[in-house]
């Protein structure tokens, strides 16, 4: 700053000589030139640090939304497989083993979930046929599905357990309050350059009065917007659910 300010007055001050434009002695050019220097310096950089710590701030706040977001998705969803499997342990061992094969895959996923924000669709697809194979051991044929996902999309990253999440939504409303079950489709396809994964079932649709603060829907609808800002969303409808993101 002070290299600039003696070298810009130094030409400044000869210009206008040189245009024989009186400006008072070259000292006091430098002066003024160096005060106004300085007045602007000192508010960019007290701007520059309060610019700073805001951003630090919001970002931590962001950080410790959604990771208490995401620390309600776990209890919820560890019951529920753990119920699942409870009812084979004497009845069917092998099958048993098989399933806690599957529930030791969700763990290990669960709890590498708050390490990272997103993750490849493929992956997150292979738990949802897990928990999806596991919930069928208490439903038997009452729960059928099918996932539908090209291989196309297999890496593009989605937000951990947010499609279970809507499975789960599917298999607690339509599945089990149902004697003769239900059917949940998972298709991935793409629409203006972003990914829209739907989940729908054959039940009675998903209306905005079901979406209760704190519960499954509601957290996943704030976890895509602290993720995602206005680019995520989640759309309801009569035939199921439809969660949208940036590829």
């Amino acid at each position: 700053m002070a290299v600039s300010v003696v070298l810009g007055t130094a030409i400044a001050y000869s210009i206008l000589q040189a245009l024989g434009i009186r400006v008072g002695s070259f000292r006091w050019a430098l002066q003024f030139a160096a005060l106004v220097s300085v007045t602007f310096g000192a508010m960019m950089v007290i701007y520059e640090y309060w610019r700073f710590k805001f951003l630090r701030a919001e970002q931590l706040a962001t950080e410790a939304r959604l990771a208490s977001l995401e620390s309600r998705i776990h209890p919820h969803f560890l019951f529920n497989t753990l119920n699942s499997i409870s009812s084979l342990i004497h009845t069917d061992p092998e099958r048993a083993d098989q399933q806690l094969q599957r529930l030791c895959a969700l763990l290990r996923f669960s709890l590498d979930a708050p390490e990272t924000r997103l993750v490849p669709l493929a992956r997150e697809l292979k738990i949802v046929r897990d928990y999806l194979e596991i919930e069928r051991t208490r439903f038997g044929e009452r729960l059928r599905f099918a996932i539908d996902a090209p291989p196309a999309f297999d890496e593009i990253g989605v937000p951990p357990l947010a499609i279970q999440t809507l499975v789960e939504n599917s298999v607690k409303h339509v599945v089990a309050a149902r004697r003769e079950g239900g059917s949940i489709s998972v298709r991935a396809d793409a629409r203006d350059g972003r990914l829209v994964v739907s989940v729908s079932d054959d039940g009675p649709g998903v209306s905005e009065e079901a979406v209760i603060k704190g519960h499954g829907l509601a957290v996943l609808r704030e976890r895509l917007q602290v993720l995602f800002g206005g680019a995520g969303a989640l759309r309801l409808s009569a035939s199921g659910v439809e969660m949208e993101i940036p590829r």
